[in-house]
């Protein structure tokens, strides 16, 4: 629900992870479009595809899978975060 959504994300977040453009344009519905809450997350996204909704819906995507598996967007996140690609 929209409820637990809010509550868990007001604790703070990371990271938002979106594995299709459904998935964006899903949490966009529910949060009436407001997706404000997530400026200070890193976002990141399976592929292009789901990377270019998140941009249109005014996310700043941070990170992008070249595999577009969850085996390569887990890798994709160990490389910016692990790998120095976060710098913040």
């Amino acid at each position: 629900s929209k409820a637990l959504v809010m509550d868990a994300i007001s604790e703070g977040i990371d990271i938002a992870v979106f594995t299709s453009s459904s998935t964006v344009e899903n949490l966009a519905k529910l949060l009436n479009d407001d997706l404000a809450c997530l400026e200070n997350a890193k976002i990141a996204c399976i592929g292009p595809i789901t990377a270019a909704t998140a941009g249109e819906l005014g996310l700043s995507v941070d990170i992008v899978a070249t595999e577009h598996t969850i085996d390569g967007l887990v890798t994709a996140m160990e490389e910016h975060f692990v790998g120095g690609g976060d710098t913040g």
